[in-house]
């Protein structure tokens, strides 16, 4: 989908380079145009995020969108061909806490605004473009490396105005994105680089520190909180852990494997993943889904541990 979204939202800026004349460029980057292709941004890795180059919005967004590709593959993969080992072992294996139903699917922030901004790429441009997209007196603001979108758009809740705040460190290869709906925030994900390969990530339900190297995940450690969301109201049970900006913002700061865990004494983590590289451990809560009340359960004590096969 996000692929898609892409493909139209390059489709739109071509058309508006047609109606454009020679309009000031947006700044950021190195000047290069366009995008890493994915298998660039894949393995584009150093022992040091600093050496990596200027990189525009656009290209932080492609380079960790690859990354958490990579992830789920890893981690997906290892379950998948855990839960063929115990099949072929017959027996009661639905029973096995190592035996996962659930697709391993991380970080499912659907927005692919900075894909639109590549170094060069002019800010009337991009205007033209949100207003391609059927949004209504799209104005962007850029202040160094941080961007402002605005615009109205209307739901079956009525007309709002929408606004995404989208700023990024080329050094540190990270990002930050925050969206608004009439000056409430909605919507946030950022992305870190720390260092030595290492990737922090973050959105309003997931937190994870990556270690990814020429294209391969080394190491993980995810915590994927509960988040239990009333269908009709929308109202979030009392044991979901939803991250919230600014509180929970990183860009910029140091963090360590703590901050992936801080929610674990509260008992609001539905699944912690921590792969070292030979052993998946995965811990968290039991749940218990009533389909009379609609209502789940979360009772600690899940435990499963999956030896990677060489």
């Amino acid at each position: 989908m996000k692929r898609i979204i892409a493909i139209l939202a390059v489709l739109a800026l071509v058309m508006s380079f047609a109606a454009c004349g020679d309009n000031k460029p947006a700044s950021g980057g190195s000047g290069q145009s366009g995008n890493n292709t994915s298998s660039e941004a894949a393995v584009v890795s150093t022992n040091d995020n600093t050496q990596s180059g200027e990189k525009s919005l656009a290209d932080i967004y492609d380079y960790y969108d690859n990354i958490i590709d990579l992830l789920q593959k890893k981690i997906g993969d290892i379950i998948e061909v855990n839960n063929k080992k115990l099949e072929d072992a017959g027996g009661e294996y639905y029973n096995d806490p190592a035996y996962m139903i659930v697709s391993y699917l991380p970080f499912l922030t659907l927005s692919t605004d900075p894909i639109m901004f590549s170094a060069g790429t002019p800010v009337s441009t991009l205007e033209l473009s949100y207003s391609y997209m059927g949004h209504e007196d799209a104005k962007i603001e850029q202040d160094g490396n941080q961007y402002t979108v605005t615009y109205k758009d209307s739901d079956s809740d009525g007309e709002y105005v929408s606004k995404k705040v989208m700023k990024f460190d080329p050094q540190t290869i990270s990002m930050s994105y925050v969206s608004y709906r009439n000056d409430e925030i909605v919507n946030f994900y950022e992305y870190v680089g720390l260092g030595n390969d290492k990737y922090a990530l973050v959105d309003t339900r997931d937190r994870a520190i990556v270690t990814c190297k020429d294209g391969e995940i080394l190491t993980v450690l995810h915590a994927s909180n509960i988040y239990d969301e009333d269908w009709e109201t929308g109202e979030l049970s009392k044991e979901s852990a939803v991250n919230v900006y600014p509180d929970d913002s990183i860009f910029g700061k140091t963090i360590d494997d703590s901050w992936v865990t801080q929610h674990e004494a509260d008992g609001a983590i539905e699944r912690l993943y921590n792969f070292d590289g030979t052993t998946l451990k995965i811990t968290g809560m039991k749940t218990d889904y009533d389909w009379e009340s609609g209502e789940t359960t979360y009772t600690p004590g899940f435990s499963a541990e999956i030896k990677v096969e060489e």
